[in-house]
């Protein structure tokens, strides 16, 4: 194994959040690395083709779009990036410059006083079996599929049962249902939706028969919501909030020296944006606690 290399922090999630941390330490004079396990930066805008005009200035833009263009500012500005990475071993210590060391997949070996966690979210999975004919959670598989003279039914009450309603509805399906136990969604999706269409209360699947109470379905979409995506919790154990990590006003979790950012920490709104603003927060966060050491060290020095 090679002498490991020095940063100045470890991001661990190429998506808008871990991409905006490190740019914005890039930015600030600092050598962060960004580790992402895909082959492409982006994390869930990677796989959305859907125009997201919610980012100011990116107007029109797709997910996938947006998702190009944070890969492409990250390079402009040579941020480390290494794709198609993981962090096979991670070992809290004292020696050297930092307290982590991360043993990559690619052979390599990295050091840093800092981690950022910037995993993002998966889609909940539902209690039974699937195949081919069961989409779960949104994205391309969704956008790519044919819906036309299918029976489709939809199970979630949240945004994206409603959003995705509205969408399949445009690719003439033969008949389209909710089912939801509670529905929780936007007055503005919910209002679109023929009364008919929904079913609020306690439903039965039946994968086999392709039914869903006495609702026979050719396609099946289901929208639980979203869990935490954590793949570092086998070497770091962190508090949780209601099954997402919890975070100080700083990003800073129950471990001091790892920080959380974007989907994976209880944000008041999960979304892009407040993605990219946690990773600012953490990001001046690690500058400033650097810059604190590196001034207390010049002093003593002096």
């Amino acid at each position: 194994m090679a002498e490991p290399v020095q940063y100045d922090a470890l991001i661990v999630g190429g998506g808008p959040a871990g991409a905006t941390c490190a740019l914005w330490l890039k930015l600030l004079g600092l050598r962060p690395l960004l580790i992402e396990r895909g082959n492409k930066l982006g994390g869930l805008q990677r796989s959305s083709p859907y125009p997201n005009d919610w980012i100011p200035g990116k107007r029109y833009a797709s997910g996938q779009e947006f998702a190009d263009a944070i890969a492409s500012h990250l390079e402009s500005f040579q941020t480390e990036v290494r794709l198609g990475t993981t962090v096979e071993k991670l070992i809290s210590y004292e020696g050297g410059s930092g307290s982590y060391r991360a043993e990559l997949s690619d052979g390599e070996s990295a050091e840093a006083p800092y981690i950022v966690l910037a995993t993002g979210v998966r889609p909940i999975p539902p209690d039974f079996d699937t195949d081919s004919h069961i989409i779960v959670g949104p994205g391309t598989h969704v956008f790519e599929r044919e819906f036309s003279d299918r029976n489709v039914a939809i199970l979630g009450g949240g945004d994206n049962a409603f959003e995705n309603y509205l969408f399949v509805a445009r690719k003439n399906p033969k008949s389209i249902r909710i089912f939801a136990r509670s529905i929780r969604a936007r007055y503005e999706f919910v209002s679109r939706v023929p009364r008919s269409h929904m079913f609020q209360g306690p439903y039965t699947v039946d994968t086999g028969r392709r039914r869903i109470n006495e609702f026979e379905f050719d396609d099946l979409l289901v929208f639980y919501g979203w869990q935490c995506n954590n793949p570092m919790e086998r070497f770091i154990r962190l508090e949780h909030d209601r099954g997402f990590i919890r975070t100080d006003a700083h990003q800073i979790t129950s471990t001091g020296n790892v920080y959380a950012i974007g989907e994976m920490t209880r944000s008041a709104h999960p979304c892009v944006v407040t993605s990219m603003a946690d990773g600012v927060i953490a990001a001046k966060s690690i500058q400033e606690r650097l810059d604190e050491r590196r001034v207390e060290r010049l002093l003593d020095e002096g």
